[in-house]
Order: structure tokens, then sequence, then C-alpha cells
């Protein structure tokens, strides 16, 4: 799910970004993928680019549009 849509349904569940009274920005959800990427990439033992470019390429499960 794109980081606006998912943005949107956080919203719609009561969350909200820091600095917003009534919204989530796409822009934390980024951040919050991107720490996880991270993690998860140093977890794997793999360079966390390779991993985002998978995601970008659709190339794991889960990351179809």
């Amino acid at each position: 799910m794109p980081d606006d849509e998912t943005a949107a349904v956080l919203a719609s569940e009561g969350h909200r970004s820091a600095n917003c009274v009534d919204k989530v920005l796409p822009l934390t959800v980024q951040q919050i993928r991107g720490g996880a990427g991270i993690k998860l990439a140093a977890r794997l033992n793999i360079p966390a680019n390779w991993l985002y470019v998978q995601i970008r390429r659709e190339r794991l499960p889960g990351t179809k549009s």
C-alpha cells in the first residue's frame, strides 16, 4: 500500500503525526518504513539499499501494487 494510502488509513483510525492535529503525513509513514527496512536488512545481513530496490521492483512477496 502506498505511503499516502497508509497515512489515510492510520488517520481514520485516530493516529496522527507529531506536528499534525488531525492527520498522518505520508512522510511519517515513509520514515517509519525506512527505519523498519534498515533493521530488517541488518537482521538479514543484507544491504538496506538492496532491500529497497527489490521492494521498488516488486520482487518481494506483498510488494505488488
